[in-house]
């Protein structure tokens, strides 16, 4: 049993941590779209991609996204930094639903994206059918 969850593990690859940023008291869907010509890169803070994202909850960059596992981290930002605890397997905690997803069928070229609920958990069960998907 061992053996088969260290080879499992194994196959996954790493990737670079995230910072998600949120103004504080932010309730709703987030929205980052990836790749899109003209906007600014992802900067970097301590070696973990930051996103900072406006009172809109939507986000665009220029950077790809990159897949793998990487312990990411949620938090409220204001007059201080609160961290938002992620909700799993139905655990109550801030961030529900988080999804990566693409845009485009056929020879049409797709955009990668990604998006969560900030929220608790009836705030997210009220929302739930209108999750964002990128134009």
């Amino acid at each position: 049993m061992f053996l088969c969850a260290m080879m499992l593990t194994s196959c996954w690859r790493s990737r670079t941590p995230c910072i998600y940023e949120l103004p504080e008291g932010f309730r709703g869907w987030t929205l980052v779209e990836f790749e899109v010509d003209g906007a600014p890169a992802l900067p970097q803070r301590d070696g973990k991609l930051l996103f900072s994202f406006p009172a809109s909850g939507r986000l665009v960059t220029s950077s790809r996204f990159k897949e793998g596992l990487a312990k990411d981290e949620f938090y409220f930002v204001g007059q201080k930094r609160s961290p938002l605890s992620v909700s799993i397997g139905g655990s109550d905690g801030m961030i529900w639903a988080q999804v990566t997803g693409a845009t485009g069928t056929g020879n049409v070229s797709s955009r990668t994206f990604q998006r969560f609920f900030v929220g608790s958990r009836q705030e997210f069960e009220a929302a739930a059918n209108a999750a964002p998907i990128p134009k």
